[in-house]
């Protein structure tokens, strides 16, 4: 039996797009087409009968891409349930940032109630930061933790991360693998 030979590629960050070609990419088209996914993916969105009572919340640390985003755009948009996220992108660099003002302003336009919070959760003063917001206006909160994985990668103490990449083409803008292209 022959196994398939595979291309080795070497790993550049960012799938080795140049930064300052990043910066200046994202800033011209990045606020434009997260509002266009938002648009798009609100489409699809509908109730899925999760019950969530009006003086809660959920909070989800992540959630300005991937499935926790997903998962935000639901109970935001589908089931109309408070919504707190507390994520960590670069302003210049991410598109989660863009992604999360995209969902701020169209939660404001619908009367949604939802808060958004661009930092390190694993910080103490972002942990209270938080509580100090929320804690008046919610008498329980649900906690999803979406960067229980990626966190303690940041810090020196947990060692080398050791998860394998499979290189593929990497749209600058959305931030996300593209398949469609070799």
């Amino acid at each position: 039996m022959k196994l398939a030979e595979l291309e080795t590629f070497k790993k550049l960050p960012l799938g080795g797009v140049d930064r300052r070609a990043l910066v200046a990419l994202l800033a011209e088209r990045g606020p434009q087409a997260a509002r266009e996914l938002l648009e798009r993916q609100r489409q699809v969105v509908r109730p899925a009968g999760t019950s969530i009572a009006p003086d809660t919340a959920v909070l989800i640390l992540g959630g300005s891409g991937g499935i926790t985003r997903a998962v935000a755009m639901q109970l935001l948009f589908g089931e109309r349930a408070g919504v707190v996220l507390v994520h960590y992108d670069s302003q210049r660099m991410q598109i989660g940032a863009h992604h999360v003002r995209a969902m701020a302003e169209a939660a404001s336009a619908a009367g949604l109630r939802a808060d958004f919070f661009n930092r390190d959760a694993t910080r103490e003063e972002t942990v209270r930061e938080v509580i100090a917001a929320i804690a008046p206006r919610y008498r329980a909160v649900h906690l999803v933790n979406g960067i229980a994985a990626g966190a303690p990668k940041r810090y020196p103490e947990h060692g080398p991360t050791k998860v394998p990449d499979l290189d593929v083409v990497f749209d600058p803008v959305l931030q996300v693998p593209d398949y469609s292209r070799p």
